[in-house]
């Protein structure tokens, strides 16, 4: 599905609590963001999908933050809910 104007702020959200999962480093928290904000003005557009600049969003994350599952504890802790 081509991205729709309320795939924005949704991506923008869904980056900023990946962020904050990823690391407790407040620099390389905004470093990310800046570049987040980057690839958004760069990636969204009406030829988009929002799925693939999802992707691209979680790749730059990954990369900047270092840590390759920004969600491991979340998921810990449902598991262990189970």
């Amino acid at each position: 599905m081509k991205a729709r104007i309320k795939c924005a702020p949704c991506l923008l959200q869904r980056g900023c609590f990946e962020i904050e999962k990823a690391t407790s480093d407040a620099s390389i928290r905004l470093n990310a963001m800046i570049k987040l904000l980057e690839l958004l003005s760069i990636e969204f557009s009406p030829e988009a999908t929002a799925a693939t600049i999802g992707t691209k969003r979680d790749r730059l994350i990954k990369k900047i933050t270092g840590n390759n599952d920004p969600y491991r504890e979340l998921k810990h802790i449902q598991i262990s809910k189970l």
